[in-house]
């Protein structure tokens, strides 16, 4: 036998080091971090059971609609959901230019898992705080994210995936929305889709889509919702029928407090067996009191409404054959037309009701009736339910912009023009045969309506 000389002392020390070697290669932390080793556990089993539907709500509140969303939030909690069947994950992104005026001092952004709160509608948070290892965002190492970034949105969907694991998938994109995004305007508060003011950015909603895409690894959300303004409009759904099976929208300006979570998560929405089940769970609730023109459309039908819209404005611009004729029709459209604008800027985008638009043709030209027709077969298969009080189903596209004073301004942006190949250029614009302005000036409808055409 052979004495062991070794003093205990560095026996112990020995063990320590290999115990270290052994956790560094098992769970590959690296101690320049050691916040993001304390924190990347917290929301890795957060549900190891898979439930019925996970929602995910994308807060974009970096804005002057900060209130607006504390307010919402504070509904989710007070919403009598099932928690065994649903998982509703929240991330909140706050105005850091903005002193607090409420009991929760904190600012930049936070993921929630939503609980519910006893007490109701107050100005506290009860909900779990949890971490995003995807975002580098935990409890302890708070940071301001880029909501306006495609990277946080893929972030925040692949983590909740992974984490909150179910049969099927919700997500709200909350915040200012203006529908077709006029990028070559100065960014400001009111002119596109998750609007960050500390980092001045935003996303055009073919960035949503990507992004969204990227974040379920190519497999489609059951029911995607815009609580935003001028959500439901031709452009806009016609990003998403490869990335959702459903969409919520309205196609005019919402209220500033938005959809009324309280009602939205309560009860029924977590049997829902697919999305267009869930979707109508949310705007039945809404109809009595919003009294919005809230549409429920089938993406899967959006191509054929593009498809029969395009083949109307063909069409139409064959009658529009004189600048007489443009000027006529357009005040036509400008003044009978069912339309919808807000007046927040010096460029100020109007969306119209795609069947109101055909109305003034086909009161006009009886020729377009076979097209009306078309067009109207295919918007009903494509809106499924809405509510309000609107004779025309609600479902809106781009026609001009007006300034303060609603005079008419006859120039377009170049990213609702075809042929510019812009970089986000919505996919709309980018298919477009005959209604967009061109490039080439080869006599679209609006290329006639709008002097973008010799005649």
């Amino acid at each position: 036998m052979v004495k062991n000389n070794k003093p205990l002392w560095l026996i112990g020390l020995i063990l320590v080091e290999i115990v270290l070697a052994v956790s560094v290669i098992f769970n590959g932390c690296t101690f320049g971090n050691m916040d993001a080793v304390a924190t990347a556990g917290i929301n890795q089993n957060s549900c190891s059971t898979k439930k019925d539907w996970t929602f995910m709500v994308y807060m974009a509140a970096d804005n002057n609609l900060e209130d607006a969303a504390m307010e919402d939030f504070n509904e989710m909690e007070a919403s009598d959901f099932d928690s065994e069947k649903i998982n509703i994950i929240v991330l909140f992104d706050r105005n850091n230019f903005k002193d607090c005026n409420d009991s929760e001092e904190w600012r930049g952004s936070r993921m929630y898992e939503i609980c519910k709160d006893k007490n109701g509608i107050n100005s506290t948070i009860c909900s779990k705080q949890i971490s995003c290892t995807d975002l580098g965002l935990g409890v302890k190492n708070e940071k301001s994210l880029d909501m306006g970034n495609p990277e946080t949105l893929r972030g925040f969907i692949k983590n909740v995936v992974n984490n909150y694991p179910a049969e099927h998938y919700g997500f709200f994109v909350w915040g200012h929305g203006t529908g077709y995004r006029n990028s070559s305007l100065p960014k400001n508060k009111i002119r596109a889709v998750a609007v960050d003011d500390s980092s001045n950015s935003f996303m055009e909603n073919s960035v949503v889509a990507s992004a969204i895409k990227k974040g379920m690894n190519d497999k489609k959300i059951d029911l995607l919702a815009y609580d935003t303004c001028f959500a439901a409009e031709l452009e806009v759904v016609y990003e998403f029928p490869d990335v959702a099976e459903c969409f919520i929208g309205s196609q005019g300006i919402q209220i500033e407090s938005g959809l009324d979570y309280r009602k939205v998560f309560t009860n029924g929405i977590g049997e829902s067996e697919n999305g267009l089940d869930a979707a109508k769970c949310v705007v039945e609730k809404l109809s009595d009191d919003m009294k919005k023109d809230f549409s429920i459309i089938n993406l899967s039908e959006i191509k054929n409404v593009f498809s029969s819209f395009d083949s109307f404005a063909s069409s139409a611009a064959s009658f529009v054959s004189s600048k007489t004729d443009s000027m006529q029709i357009r005040n036509e459209i400008l003044s009978k037309a069912e339309s919808f604008r807000s007046f927040e800027s010096s460029s100020n985008p109007v969306y119209v009701n795609i069947l109101s638009l055909v109305d003034v043709f086909a009161k006009k030209y009886q020729n377009l009736d076979s097209y009306k027709n078309n067009l109207e077969s295919a918007i009903k298969k494509a809106v499924v339910f809405y509510s309000g009080t609107n004779k025309n189903l609600p479902l809106g596209v781009y026609f001009c912009s007006v300034d303060n004073s609603n005079a008419l301004i006859m120039d377009f942006s170049p990213y609702y023009c075809k042929g510019k190949n812009l970089k986000n250029q919505c996919s709309f614009v980018k298919d477009s045969r005959a209604y967009v302005l061109t490039a080439e000036k080869n006599g679209s409808l609006l290329d006639r309506l709008f002097e973008n055409y010799s005649f």
